[in-house]
């Protein structure tokens, strides 16, 4: 019988060892996925302020670039502006081959097209092209 009890406390004993190791066994596993996670999650925090740095680095270059182009254009404007002339040219007199109900025809088309072509009797200049700037 003692031997029964000796066998049974072995096998307790054993019971609790194997226990206690796989429990051991657990928890180094379990160190080592929250050391690998917190390493990845260290990583893509890198990645996250790289990209920032890379945005405000892109959008700086943007904001120099687009006023760079806004000079340019100011300075293409001042220099080409006077340059071109915008001068009205009317149809009539002995010039033209056409008949006086051709030519009447013509105005109403042009007064339709543009309807301030009155404008053009008092000397003002005027141009359908939009000015951008």
């Amino acid at each position: 019988m003692i031997s029964y009890i000796r066998a049974g406390l072995v096998l307790v004993v054993l019971g609790l060892t194997a226990w206690g190791g796989w429990t051991a066994r657990a928890w180094l596993e379990d160190s080592r996925a929250l050391d690998q996670a917190k390493q990845e999650r260290d990583a893509a925090i890198a990645r996250e302020r790289a990209a920032e740095t890379k945005a405000t680095e892109v959008e700086t270059a943007r904001a120099k670039i687009a006023g760079e182009l806004a000079k340019e254009r100011a300075k293409i404007h001042a220099e080409v502006e006077p340059i071109i002339k915008r001068i009205p040219v009317y149809i009539g007199g002995s010039d033209c081959a056409l008949d006086a109900d051709g030519v009447r025809d013509l105005n109403t088309a042009r007064g339709a097209a543009m309807p301030d072509a009155g404008r053009r009797l008092v000397g003002e200049t005027y141009t359908s092209r939009p000015d951008t700037n």
